[in-house]
């Protein structure tokens, strides 16, 4: 735990914090629409698979899950830094309006560089972790996640990454106590 807590520190106070504190603008997305994107992020969109939202038939934690797909939906907003390298993001953003409500009806997928932040709203699907977040052709570049679920209580860390073309589980699991995070992000939202 105690070296969990210290590469925790590590990314945050070497990287994360770093980045921010040195005035370049973060290229920090929102995950629902319209997406506003900054400069340097990539969308591509393409027909997607019927996913919906359905809060009856699931856990507490998920809203809605594809094992076709690899995808989920979570009743939790998610964070997403790049730290290092480069990757592809694929959302399933449902639409908010009459019949359509809760219903994803195409993909979008982002081009996330270094040192950009992807913020996920609850009910927004995205990958499972399963397989590399890469949605190209080409053998997928190593790259270096840091992901921060906020939940009611506190916020869960953890950290994955794709190295030699192999989705990876960096084991960084850490979970910090409190309540005011997730009125933070309700605040940022």
């Amino acid at each position: 735990m105690q070296q969990d807590i210290s590469r925790l520190r590590q990314i945050l106070s070497g990287q994360i914090i770093p980045s921010i504190a040195s005035n370049e603008k973060l290229g920090m997305i929102l995950a629902q629409r319209p997406l506003h994107l900054p400069p340097g992020i990539k969308v591509r969109r393409r027909p997607a698979p019927s996913l919906r939202c359905n809060e009856k038939n699931h856990s507490a934690l998920y809203l809605g899950q594809d094992q076709k797909e690899e995808m989920h939906a979570i009743r939790f907003p998610y964070l997403c830094y790049v730290v290092e390298g480069e990757i592809d993001m694929r959302l399933g953003i449902p639409a908010t309006h009459r019949a359509a409500r809760g219903v994803v009806n195409r993909y979008e997928i982002l081009t996330l560089p270094e040192q950009s932040a992807l913020l996920i709203p609850p009910g927004v699907f995205f990958p499972a972790g399963i397989r590399p977040h890469w949605e190209r052709p080409s053998v997928p570049v190593d790259s270096h996640m840091f992901w921060v679920h906020i939940l009611p209580t506190g916020i869960f860390c953890h950290t994955s990454g794709t190295r030699n073309g192999v989705h990876t589980s960096e084991n960084l699991d850490v979970f910090v106590p409190g309540q005011q995070f997730s009125l933070l992000v309700e605040m940022l939202f």
